[in-house]
């Protein structure tokens, strides 16, 4: 279901550029767009590093989460 695809593609285009993670915005941008225009070729060579980039991205985030505070910015 590329209207699906193209959705989920586009809400991971738009993550990424809020949390700054340019590449993988630029991929999935590539992907929306090759859903757009029906490219079927480019979408099945590329699924899977489009995700691949997007697990490597979210590990990255995951680190942060784990990360210690290093002190209260209170005062």
């Amino acid at each position: 279901d590329f209207k699906l695809y193209m959705m989920k593609a586009r809400m991971l285009k738009n993550s990424a550029m809020f949390v700054g993670a340019l590449a993988l915005f630029d991929f999935a941008a590539k992907m929306e767009e090759a859903c757009k225009s029906d490219d079927r070729i480019f979408i099945s060579a590329n699924t899977e590093k489009l995700l691949s980039e997007y697990r490597n991205f979210k590990q990255k985030l995951g680190r942060l989460s784990e990360a210690k505070p290093e002190q209260d910015l209170k005062g």
